[in-house]
């Protein structure tokens, strides 16, 4: 259960990531100062790759198919 609750959370914040990062992208073409498209864009584009890295953070991963070399 608690495995289902941290792939889900993970999912959700990847997903929130890429949606900021994609309105950024459109208010870098929509807003009408160079100004403007600065601020917009540096403070969505923190936030979306925020998300996404919280999301590669507690997404879990399984290192079952790492094994270390052993003498024969």
């Amino acid at each position: 259960m608690m495995d289902i609750l941290v792939i889900v959370l993970s999912g959700l914040s990847i997903a929130i990531g890429v949606i900021a990062l994609l309105i950024g992208s459109l208010g870098l073409i929509k807003l009408p100062d160079v100004y403007c498209r600065i601020h917009a864009v540096g403070m969505i584009d923190t936030a979306g790759a925020s998300f996404i890295i919280l999301g590669m953070i507690i997404h879990p991963v399984s290192y079952t198919h790492l094994t270390l070399p052993t003498k024969a």
